[in-house]
């Protein structure tokens, strides 16, 4: 639950906090060239054991390179179709993440099958590469996976999946650009609002994460909803009353 409120702390620090990333992030919170990086468990679904088979088979192999890459090398126990989408949805695998989700499904069987093989002691025939003229182009062995689709989501999508599997906005957060205003509208944060006086009035401003629509007895419309700032977030009630004048303001991703 702090964490939000750390982040928030750090970048009035000035000190930069990066999304998980295969390559560079440990199993917790690291310092990767003056930087903070996401540890791999800070991930929803991806727990303590995928983080450390991943961090394995990264020091033995290399920086992996793709998607298929790293469903090829990483235990497929742990580098199964929830763990490899949680992952690409934080932007910590390499690549265009509406892509990679296009090719989860065939990454997944494609790093089983090549592991498969591997225990079995079985060589694909396109190893053999140049003797059996199988090259592409450049010389190299054909690749005999599809290509990953390189089109990407729109950026308000790919904060909305960061959100998701983080449970925070990490690479950029919709009040970014709004900051300055709202400290100046508002007289409380919404991380302190818990060292605040039970049933005093605050000023606090955010933006509508989600909401749910109630009918009072009398038939009247109100809504519970949620409202996060850079901080934290909070529960809001808008009684009817309040909602019959405020009803445009109470609608998801609204500041």
């Amino acid at each position: 639950d702090k964490v939000p409120l750390y982040v928030a702390a750090c970048d009035e620090l000035e000190i930069e906090v990066l999304p998980p990333d295969v390559n560079e992030s440990q199993v917790d919170f690291a310092v990767v060239a003056g930087k903070i990086r996401f540890g791999i468990n800070a991930v929803k679904g991806v727990g303590e054991g995928a983080a450390r088979s991943l961090i394995a088979a990264r020091e033995e192999g290399g920086a992996f390179t793709s998607i298929w890459d790293f469903a090829e090398r990483v235990d497929p126990s742990v580098s199964n179709k929830r763990v490899l989408e949680a992952l690409v949805k934080c932007g910590a695998l390499p690549g265009s993440r509406k892509g990679m989700l296009e090719v989860l499904e065939q990454a997944v069987a494609w790093g089983q099958k090549q592991q498969a093989d591997r225990l079995a002691g079985q060589a694909s025939i396109f190893d053999l590469g140049p003797a059996l003229g199988v090259e592409d182009n450049t010389g190299e062995k054909a690749k005999h996976h599809p290509a990953t689709p390189t089109d990407e989501f729109e950026t308000s999508e790919l904060l909305r999946m960061e959100k998701e599997v983080l449970g925070l906005y990490v690479t950029e957060h919709p009040l970014s650009g709004v900051r300055d205003q709202l400290r100046r509208k508002s007289d409380a944060t919404i991380g302190e609002l818990d060292r605040r006086r039970d049933g005093e009035t605050v000023i606090v401003g955010g933006i509508v994460t989600s909401l749910r629509h109630m009918t009072t007895k009398r038939g009247d419309a109100m809504v519970f909803l949620r409202v996060e700032d850079v901080t934290g977030a909070v529960e809001t009630v808008v009684f009817a009353s309040t909602y019959e004048k405020a009803r445009e303001l109470c609608t998801t991703d609204r500041i």
